[in-house]
């Protein structure tokens, strides 16, 4: 028994050595395998670098269109569109009141128009029990015609004796726009007047009629004629035979 003790020490090693080689193998068959999605996902990915505050970039600002006045050819059909826009979003069929004003009543609110050329726009906030708040109609009716007319939201009217005022281009052309809480409680935009000034320049030039007219050069005063120097005696012819006559 003693003699053949390297016989199982030997068969061990050698089992040994072989497990370790398949051991190896398998563990490089699996790094070459492919990884799955699912483990893909499951290894974390690197985290984003920082990027500085300098290098953000701002969002961008929003700026307010310049609405384009439509020439006065095509007022008429804006106003149609207008009376229509406030017919449909409103439920409310409007009043001729004759001469191109029409008239639009409903709870909270009503409107009067009056057509081009010589336009207006009324909006009455017709809310007694709580004079200083808007009536939702009339807010409602205010925004319907602002979007109408190009109105630029985005500029504050200007204070002025308990009223707001506001001048500012529409598709109507240059615009007053005033809303007077008291009273008869309002809405109202005008066409804008002339300036002042202008019409101080437009006054101070002459008319064709008041600018002078060019006189005519004074005639020279003609002289009198020198009187003629008095002829001369006619010396007496005499006859063939010495009689004078």
């Amino acid at each position: 028994m003693t003699q053949h003790w390297p016989l199982p020490i030997a068969a061990g090693l050698i089992a040994a050595a072989a497990a370790l080689g398949l051991w190896q193998r398998e563990r490089a068959a699996d790094a070459a395998r492919p990884r799955s999605p699912q483990s893909a996902a499951a290894t974390p990915a690197p985290a984003a670098e920082a990027t500085p505050a300098s290098d953000a970039v701002a969002p961008a600002t929003k700026t307010a269109t310049a609405v384009t006045p439509l020439p006065p050819e095509q007022h008429a059909q804006f106003w149609n569109e207008l009376k229509t826009a406030l017919q449909t979003k409103t439920s409310i069929p409007p009043s001729d009141k004759g001469n191109g004003a029409l008239n639009f009543s409903m709870d909270g609110t009503a409107i009067d128009l009056q057509a081009p050329p010589n336009w207006r726009i009324t909006v009455y906030n017709v809310n007694p029990k709580q004079p200083d708040q808007d009536s939702p109609n009339f807010s409602k009716c205010v925004g319907i015609i602002e979007e109408a007319l190009g109105v630029d939201q985005s500029k504050k009217p200007a204070s002025q004796g308990g009223q707001t005022l506001m001048r500012t281009q529409t598709k109507l052309g240059l615009a007053d726009i005033a809303r007077n809480p008291t009273g008869a409680n309002t809405w109202t935009v005008v066409p804008s007047a002339p300036s002042v000034k202008k019409t101080v320049e437009s006054s101070a030039q002459p008319t064709p009629q008041s600018q002078p007219q060019a006189q005519p050069a004074p005639k020279p005063e003609a002289k009198p004629a020198a009187p003629a120097p008095p002829a001369a005696p006619t010396p007496p012819q005499k006859k063939p035979d010495g009689e004078t006559f």
